[in-house]
């Protein structure tokens, strides 16, 4: 991409989330990034890179997460937050 011009960085956009059907948010962060990411080191404007993102975000919003494809987890969530 271009370097970007003084008006560009001033430029503050937003992009929703796209309907998608909720499977496991597990990853959705990363999968936003990977697909923006891609759009813009692709040559694509940062409008279409943010689409980009939320599209490939909501495809992963799809897939079963890292923990347990649907069984509950057993962990102690106390000890897990007084580590955080």
């Amino acid at each position: 991409p271009a370097a970007e011009t003084p008006a560009q960085k001033a430029l503050r956009l937003k992009q929703a989330a796209l309907p998608t059907t909720v499977v496991d948010t597990l990853g959705a962060g990363d999968g936003f990034i990977s697909g923006f990411l891609v759009g813009y080191l692709g040559g694509a404007c940062l409008r279409q890179a943010l689409t980009a993102g939320a599209t490939y975000a909501a495809r992963v919003c799809t897939w079963d997460g890292g923990f347990g494809h649907g069984a509950r987890w057993t962990g102690d969530a106390t000890a897990v937050a007084a580590n955080a």
